[in-house]
């Protein structure tokens, strides 16, 4: 089983492609799976989850590359 940190490296990977992401289509499922990354990291370790909104912040940064 993954660790927390193992998870939180896989959303900042989601994170990565969906700013290289060149349509909605394939940028907001990343964010999602990004989401639900980071919800399982803090289930394992009893810390917060990232808000989306702080997720969609990758998002409005990706559409200014």
């Amino acid at each position: 089983m993954l660790t927390p940190n193992e998870y939180r490296l896989m959303a900042e990977e989601c994170l990565l492609w969906a700013r290289q992401a060149q349509s909605d289509d394939v940028r907001d499922p990343l964010i999602e799976l990004a989401r639900i990354w980071t919800e399982a990291a803090a289930k394992r370790d009893g810390s917060a989850p990232i808000t989306p909104e702080r997720l969609q912040g990758h998002r409005a940064r990706s559409e200014k590359c």
